[in-house]
């Protein structure tokens, strides 16, 4: 396990049809070390997904890092994994095959 390290993380939407923006969160910074458990609590669309999507690699933030050890987080990783809020099935799969699924992806 390695810590995460959280160095002024911002958030922005831009929406290209109106040329607006809207600011989730703005300069976050937070440390994990190995092994701590840490609980993100706040009202609905407040930012705790797009935080959690930035930290697995699945969303880029707009400023500042995630950093898990000492490598910058700019992509997905087999050093974190992910649990979605929402059924993330196959649903032509039986549940030995999604289990399974990303770990033969893995190594192939």
């Amino acid at each position: 396990m390695s810590d995460v390290n959280i160095n002024n993380v911002g958030k922005t939407f831009e929406n290209k049809e109106d040329q607006t923006s809207y600011t989730v969160f703005d300069q976050i910074n937070l440390q994990v070390k190995s092994g701590e458990f840490v609980s993100l609590l706040g009202p609905s669309g407040c930012g705790k997904s797009t935080l959690l999507n930035i930290i697995a690699g699945l969303d880029q933030a707009t400023a500042g890092s995630v950093l898990v050890g000492e490598r910058k987080v700019t992509s997905p990783g087999v050093d974190r994994g992910v649990v979605f809020q929402e059924a993330a099935l196959m649903p032509w799969m039986t549940v030995l095959e999604n289990v399974m699924f990303g770990i033969k992806k893995r190594y192939k």
